[in-house]
Order: structure tokens, then sequence, then C-alpha cells
């Protein structure tokens, strides 16, 4: 049986944000652009849990980083960037700098390291409680989601043995929160699959259907369903 040690948990915001902080609350101001805010300890060995809820849960993110990616305001979790050409006004270069650094978990239950988003998790509802377990003890090293104490399917492998990683939350919506519930070691991962488990692995690009596609097949195959049951 597993059991628990609370961490001292502490938001680093990033610099010049607008991120208000209410205890274990931090809160985005006003102005337009993304937030993301880490917390510590690092996590360097062991298994840990982060977990915590979004108001609104729209767009909401949380995730790993490496410990040595630092953020700024507006950055997204992978530091997402455009360069212009200011003479033609046209983007010159874009790319993402922590995109092989850091992995995502999106309200809408995609799954983003390098590459595509990858669907297949449980999107986040309104007062879920969205955490995630990091296991740097096992072999291979995993990241698994858990909404509500319910494992999700998607999760990620190997996981390298960096310095250590922070997890963050990210917001983008005028006033949206994250309140923070348990950030905690545990003795054992309570991570054991599911029927529909699929392991993700870290480093490798991913390649997936987009969203609207997916929609449109799981669309026709209700579809074909219905016929089917007609008939």
């Amino acid at each position: 049986m597993s059991s628990a040690v609370p961490l001292v948990a502490k938001e680093i915001l990033p610099k010049y944000s607008g991120v208000k902080v209410q205890g274990k609350k931090i809160i985005k101001d006003k102005t337009l652009g993304s937030e993301t805010v880490v917390w510590d300890p690092v996590i360097t060995s062991g298994v840990a849990y982060f977990e915590g809820k979004f108001d609104p849960i729209n767009d909401a993110i949380i995730g790993i980083a490496d410990e040595m990616c630092e953020y700024k305001k507006d950055d997204t979790p992978d530091a997402y960037q455009v360069n212009f050409d200011f003479n033609g006004g046209e983007p010159m270069t874009q790319g993402s700098k922590y995109e092989d650094q850091i992995l995502i978990f999106r309200h809408s239950g995609g799954v983003k390291h390098v590459g595509d988003i990858i669907y297949g998790n449980q999107p986040f509802k309104p007062n879920d409680r969205v955490g995630i377990e990091i296991d740097l003890s096992s072999n291979p090293r995993t990241a698994t989601l858990f909404i509500n104490d319910v494992e999700q399917p998607l999760y990620v492998i190997n996981i390298p043995l960096r310095d250590g990683y922070r997890f963050f939350s990210h917001l983008i919506h005028e006033n949206q929160s994250f309140t923070l519930a348990k950030l905690e070691s545990r003795t054992i991962a309570l991570r054991k699959g599911t029927a529909n488990s699929k392991a993700l692995d870290w480093g490798q690009k991913l390649v997936g259907e987009k969203q609207e596609q997916k929609v449109e097949t799981e669309a026709k195959d209700d579809k074909e369903k219905k016929k089917c049951e007609i008939q």
C-alpha cells in the first residue's frame, strides 16, 4: 500500500507575470497571453504526485518540465516562438524552444510532447481534480494523468534521467485560476494500467489524428452503429 508525504510547494511565477497568489491559488490577471507557472520542489527521484483544480476549466493544461525550463509572461509551456521579418511582416522562423523538454496534458484529453497532439484521455470537466503522477523509480520511468483519482489511458514512458523535473500549471484566460490540492511524494506509484492503456514514448515524435478528424470519425462510427441497431 502506498503512503504519501506532503512536499513543501512553492509556485515560481513567470518573469514580468501578472499572476496573483492567494494561498494555494494562482490567478491570471486581465491581460492577454499565457502564463506558465512551475512549482518547486524539483523532482529528482522516486514517485511524486501533483493535483489541483482549474476555474474555469477551458484550455487548462498541466504537465512536467525539465528544471532548466524558465518562463516569462506570455510563454506557453513549450515556449513556442515566432520571429518576424518586420520588413514584410511574415514569420521567418517558428518553433518550440522546450518541446522535447516538457510533457503536456490538455483539458481536451490530448497529450502533447514532440509532434502532434494525441487524443485518448477523458476531457477535463468543471470541478475536476486533475493530477499527474511521475515515477522516476520504475523501469521504464512514467508519467500518468489522473482525473478524480481515475487513471487515464494515455501515459508516457522512458522519461530521461535529467537533473530533475517540475510540475507546471498553465493559465490563459482572464481571471482563470488554479488551486493546488496536492504535491506529495509516494512510496509506491498508483498507476496500474487500464484496459485501453497506451504508452507514448518520450523523445519520439507523436503522430496522430487531428482533433477535427477524430470527431468526424467518432460521429461516423456512431452513425453506423445506430444504423446497425435499427436494422
